[in-house]
């Protein structure tokens, strides 16, 4: 799924008062846990070459 230029950062932002309190639930459960889904262990590293 794509969404049209300069759109994500809007539709974040109109998202924001619905999704907040979930999202602070999920990661203050998991923290107070010790326990964390696999992927937020995972990242993709890309080095930018100074010229």
């Amino acid at each position: 799924m794509s969404m049209p230029t300069n759109k994500a950062p809007g539709i974040i932002k109109d998202c924001l008062p619905v999704i907040l309190g979930p999202l602070t639930d999920i990661i203050n459960a998991s923290l107070t846990s010790s326990e964390f889904p696999q992927s937020w262990k995972e990242a993709e590293v890309i080095p930018l070459i100074k010229e």
